[in-house]
């Protein structure tokens, strides 16, 4: 698959409806035509990867049809949650009262309908983080919940649940002249020099509490994404490929004012990566299979890090280069 290259960042709405051609999307590696808005990078015509087709829309249900078998599921008390499941065409991914997306066997078909009464967005927002992330783990890719920053070539790896810190790390790190690889979903891919990332999504998307850092890197105020998070585009981003060359596992700790940093074994380095999926509630055997062994493979390959990190805000303007440094990485920042 292609390496998405220097596109223009522009609304893929605005492309469809200025020149009528459905916009193909550049999206950690692949190339996606698709008629479902996605806000992402819009490249140039030609191949792409995955084609998504909008269907009209109707009532989502809140789980699976008949006997189909369940590749994953994830409910809150709330009813908020999904349900993949194996069919006899391919996967049914449902998003309680959202959307739903049918995908073929190959993977690269989708056929997309949207709830009425969902929030316009929300779709597109599931689409590239929760969907995507499992359909590169069906084909047997690494793929991490990891926000990643680059600088000098060398790229870091923040990795961890949901409300970790993991984009907050990212933000500190970009505001100090790193280069945002992606944020909270990382595809990666074994190559001559290493493990290599591919670049993602050019926003961070963080919470209440970094409402600061989104005002540091963005030139005008900060506006907030379908799900209430402040979106912050970054100034510089890596737009290629880049080598991977530590995992970290942050530990925001308000008591402390220094680093702690303890690398971990192998065994105790694969646990964390399996213990912090990007697709929760996997219960297809083929798919943890492949998984495990690609975490096995990175646990091997790349150093992972347990990191206890003084936490804001304020954050200390050094805690970027500390990090880095902290994991055998040289920080250095872009000229602004």
């Amino acid at each position: 698959m292609e390496v998405p290259q220097n596109g223009a960042v522009e609304s893929g709405a605005a492309v469809q409806a200025s020149s009528g051609r459905v916009p193909i999307y550049e999206l950690y590696g692949l190339r996606v035509r698709s008629e479902l808005p996605l806000d992402a990078p819009v490249g140039a015509g030609g191949r792409f990867d995955i084609d998504v087709e909008l269907m009209p829309s109707r009532a989502i249900s809140s789980g699976p049809d008949g006997n189909d078998a369940v590749v994953a599921a994830y409910g809150e008390p709330g009813g908020e949650g999904y349900s993949h499941v194996a069919t006899e065409d391919g996967f049914t991914l449902r998003y309680f009262s959202i959307c739903e997306f049918r995908v073929d066997r190959r993977l690269a078909r989708v056929r997309a309908t949207l709830d009425p009464g969902a929030a316009p967005g929300l779709a597109g927002l599931l689409f590239r983080g929760n969907a995507v992330a499992l359909m590169l783990a069906l084909r047997n890719e690494p793929v991490l919940h990891a926000s990643a920053v680059e600088s000098g070539g060398a790229a870091v790896a923040f990795l961890g649940a949901s409300g970790s810190g993991k984009s907050t790390l990212a933000a500190l790190c970009c505001a100090s002249g790193g280069r945002l690889v992606t944020d909270d979903l990382l595809r990666l891919e074994w190559g001559g020099d290493g493990l290599q990332c591919h670049p993602g999504h050019p926003e961070l998307r963080l919470r209440e509490g970094a409402a600061g850092l989104a005002e540091r890197l963005c030139e005008r105020p900060p506006e907030k994404s379908v799900d209430g998070r402040f979106l912050a585009r970054c100034p510089a981003r890596a737009t290629g490929m880049t080598r991977l060359e530590a995992i970290v596992v942050a530990r925001p700790s308000r008591g402390h004012r220094e680093l702690e940093v303890r690398r971990l074994g192998a065994a105790q380095a694969l646990f964390y990566l399996l213990g912090y999926p990007r697709v929760s509630g996997w219960r297809l055997d083929g798919a943890l299979s492949g998984q495990f062994q690609e975490m096995a493979r990175i646990a091997q390959a790349i150093p992972v890090f347990e990191v206890v990190v003084p936490w804001g805000p304020p954050f200390p303007e050094s805690l970027a280069r500390e990090i880095f440094e902290a994991v055998g990485v040289e920080f250095q920042p872009e000229e602004t």
